[in-house]
């Protein structure tokens, strides 16, 4: 199995560092009663807020999640869709959580729609929202939530727990070089870190193996090329036929790429941009992680052409 698989979190006790969050969230569920059923998890892309909101759910007996990436489902649609259907129990017994992921990608009637409902959520109901851009969320949106910020893995503990992992998989010796290559290239991300270590875990040759990184990460020019053509005048099919030779040359690692794509877009938004570019970001809030390569060739084309 993927080491993605075997090494993922499975309680609080196995989220890296992030001290703070671990012991207030352990805390609140162990009070068994007045527990919030709302909570929002901020941070940057790659830091685990997924992985946390799937262990809450586990943690609150949820038999049933719900998740909805609100990139691809940002109207008011979804909001109704969520009222109707939160009072009914779930069929199994137990909790339900709908997750929302990156939630700031609401649109505003979106975002306003709720807010009665997340006062008053059903017993049987929890929610747990995730977000890049909390400041793009109102102040009034944000008092209904139990909120934690959530960091990324600092250099020292990704070392650790890369060197925990090899352990556990019975790697001996495995290169310090590799280890602090992919140090590097996971930017704090746990699975882009696992992602890798996958592809060399079991490579004897350290040459071999630094070329399997390299050929895997990503460059700035790979990804900016990209985005050139995304926020280019092209419109619809002629911009996805540009993407498409782009795309079908690119050799980094899809969950790098998409870190170097929404960083360049921040860049833009703050700049210049508007509308457009709003949408391009959206396209990439979803981590890749699992999706891989798929999932880049989805956003990019989803982005080439639903804004024209």
């Amino acid at each position: 199995m993927p080491l993605n698989t075997t090494h993922k979190a499975e309680s609080m006790a196995d989220i890296l560092e992030n001290k703070a969050i671990k012991e207030s969230i352990s805390t609140c569920l162990a009070r068994k009663k007045d527990i919030p059923h709302v909570f929002l998890l901020t941070g940057p892309a790659g830091c685990g807020k997924s992985t946390i909101a799937r262990i809450l759910a586990k943690e609150l007996n949820c038999s049933d999640l719900i998740t909805y990436n609100s990139s691809n489902s940002r109207g008011i649609d979804t909001i109704r869709e969520i009222e109707k259907n939160i009072q009914l129990a779930p069929i199994l017994g137990g909790n339900k959580m709908y997750i929302l992921e990156e939630v700031h990608g609401l649109t505003k009637d979106a975002k306003e729609a709720p807010l009665v409902l997340l006062e008053r959520v059903p017993k049987h109901a929890f929610f747990c929202m995730t977000t890049t851009e909390p400041s793009k969320l109102t102040d009034a949106f944000r008092r209904r939530c139990h909120e934690y910020k959530v960091s990324p893995i600092s250099d020292l503990g990704m070392e650790k727990f890369l060197k925990d992992t090899c352990d556990k998989e019975g790697v001996d010796d495995f290169p310090e070089e590799l280890i602090n290559k992919i140090v590097k290239e996971a930017k704090g991300s746990v699975g882009i870190a696992l992602n890798y270590l996958d592809k060399v875990i079991d490579v004897l040759d350290i040459d071999e193996a630094i070329s399997v990184l390299e050929s895997t990460t990503v460059s700035d020019k790979e990804a900016i090329d990209l985005c050139r053509v995304l926020i280019g005048q092209e419109k619809g099919a002629t911009k996805w036929i540009k993407a498409k030779k782009i795309l079908s040359n690119i050799k980094g690692e899809p969950e790098s790429i998409r870190y170097v794509i929404l960083g360049y877009l921040s860049a833009v938004m703050l700049n210049k941009g508007g509308e457009a570019e709003a949408f391009i970001m959206s396209c990439f809030v979803e981590s890749f992680v699992n999706s891989g390569k798929a999932g880049l060739i989805f956003a990019t084309y989803t982005a080439c052409k639903e804004y024209v």
